[in-house]
């Protein structure tokens, strides 16, 4: 299916439907990235957890994934709320796509606590052994690359390069309160796999580094809605098994697994 053909408006629902939720959308992405910077400013580049509780790190963590996935998020939710819907009032796609966004981000704040347990294994690590820092960036940089490569994320790429294929169409018939919601936590559970390798390198490039939450944004959003997405993934896949041979020289590599970092803990 054509990309233009993936999330066409279609042409008997006016824009003004959307004017809200589109509205709302924007508003809390800025709120997201004020929240991620300032937090990422105050934190610094640290190894590990940085002394973060558990519900504190998936905190931080859920706020930084509204602020990476929303933009990638958006037109997805927002072409959910006007599915199969003749002329759907503006409450009903502010409804309809915030749940389906809250059920989406429910799979990545769940995902968050698994999350914490690898930064703090990695934080461990580094700091009971220093030299094995740059063993456990190389080895997760190389991890990433295969993984990103693999047939199963090739098929959730796909997935998400398609959600109206796929989680929509499954959705659809179901008329229970919470279909948005469980059409958006199917298309997030998805996204958890087509993203673990890009995730994973936040750990020897460090959780709050800013410079790589942004990029991550925009290879997440290319990755999904350009034309040439599914080269793009391969390129960023290719590009993380050399990392992995380029980690283990050290360098700007590895600011998360060194113990000189600046981080905690």
């Amino acid at each position: 299916m054509a990309q233009t053909d993936r999330f066409r408006w279609r042409a008997d629902v006016d824009s003004r439907h959307l004017a809200a939720t589109w509205t709302l959308f924007l508003a809390v992405l800025a709120g997201a990235w004020i929240v991620t910077v300032r937090l990422a400013v105050r934190m610094g580049v640290g190894p590990g957890i940085m002394g973060m509780t558990v519900i504190a790190f998936v905190a931080v963590w859920t706020a930084m994934m509204v602020a990476m996935m929303l933009p990638s998020v958006i037109p997805v939710a927002a072409a959910w709320s006007i599915y199969r819907e003749r002329s759907p009032s503006q409450l009903l796609c502010v409804m309809r796509s915030g749940s389906f966004t809250l059920g989406f981000f429910l799979v990545w704040a769940v995902f968050g606590f698994l999350g914490y347990v690898a930064f703090a294994a990695a934080g461990n690590a580094v700091s009971e052994h220093p030299e094995s820092g740059r063993w456990i960036g190389s080895a997760i940089y190389l991890f990433a690359g295969l993984y990103h490569l693999s047939p199963p994320v090739r098929r959730c790429v796909r997935h998400c390069r398609n959600p109206l294929d796929h989680a929509f169409c499954v959705h659809a018939v179901d008329r229970s309160r919470l279909r948005s919601a469980q059409a958006g936590s199917r298309h997030g559970g998805h996204c958890v796999v087509c993203c673990l390798g890009l995730m994973s390198i936040m750990i020897p490039l460090g959780m709050m580094n800013l410079f790589l939450l942004v990029a991550l944004t925009v290879l997440i959003f290319g990755e999904l809605f350009l034309t040439k997405g599914v080269a793009l993934h391969n390129i960023v896949g290719v590009a993380l098994i050399a990392f992995s041979f380029l980690a283990f020289f050290g360098g700007v590599l590895l600011p998360g697994v060194s113990p000189i970092s600046g981080g905690m803990q």
